[in-house]
């Protein structure tokens, strides 16, 4: 689970899930504060029985609003008794390098998964073949 601040840092949290899936081909789910607190935070009541190898991974920015602060501690208290929780807090003086500095986290962070995996990242077999049978169709 991959869950980012609002704004631009949402569009961060699905370059992270995308990268997760295609690269270390592993599921990754993205989601954003607030909105997560409103709904997706009741799934996570019976995750110790569903998901044993969950973990969620928060991407923070320092900018991030007192209550989104206050909405990030309150849902660690939550879910980080139940999976693994890591903040990620973005790097750089200007928005531009903060999202640049946890896209480019993300991506290595996708690689080194793919490693541990021991899946070819560059491996993209499932895609190649639905494009070609849509091919056989046009």
């Amino acid at each position: 689970m991959i869950y980012g601040s609002c704004g631009p840092r949402a569009t961060v949290a699905l370059r992270w899930k995308g990268q997760f899936n295609e690269n270390a081909k592993q599921h990754a789910f993205a989601y954003t504060f607030p909105e997560l607190n409103h709904n997706e935070i009741l799934g996570w009541v019976l995750a110790h029985k569903q998901a044993p190898n969950w973990s969620v991974v928060v991407l923070s920015d320092p900018d991030d609003s007192l209550k989104i602060r206050t909405r990030i501690e309150v849902t660690r208290r939550l879910v980080g008794e139940q999976v693994p929780w890591h903040e990620i807090t973005a790097q750089g003086e200007s928005l531009l390098e903060r999202l640049m500095y946890l896209t480019y986290f993300g991506d290595f962070v996708s690689l080194y998964l793919a490693y541990l995996n021991e899946v070819d990242p560059e491996a993209i077999d499932y895609i190649n073949t639905l494009k070609a049978e849509l091919a056989k169709i046009n």
